[in-house]
């Protein structure tokens, strides 16, 4: 019996930073031209962490609906992505510049500009 493969990024530094520079403020039907959606079956918290990847380069991002309540980043809409190249949970996710950061840091919680922001 074969293992099966993990998924490989096909991409450059400059390919992942335009990724994560083109995400939405939240899942568009625009956006899942691009992006698949991964459906995690009996997922109770589906609603509140959606997880998808980009269709070409494979790269897998997980969007988090900010909760009314809550605080700092778990009230923002906010995405992260996984970095393909992990060794530890000291390189888990990117951070907006494509820069592999820890599992559960700020960086990794990369909240998209809105329409009409800088």
């Amino acid at each position: 019996m074969t293992k099966k493969k993990k998924y490989q990024f096909f991409g450059t530094l400059g390919d992942i930073v335009d990724l994560i520079k083109s995400l939405p403020p939240a899942p568009t039907q625009a956006f899942l031209q691009e992006w698949a959606e991964f459906v995690i079956e009996k997922n109770p918290l589906y609603f509140l962490h959606r997880e998808f990847y980009h269709k070409l380069t494979k790269l897998r991002a997980r969007f988090d609906l900010g909760q009314e309540g809550k605080q700092g980043f778990e009230a923002k809409d906010h995405w992260h992505i996984y970095n393909p190249f992990t060794k530890s949970k000291l390189d888990t996710y990117f951070d907006k510049d494509g820069n592999p950061v820890k599992d559960g840091s700020d960086p990794s919680h990369i909240i998209p500009k809105k329409d009409g922001d800088d």
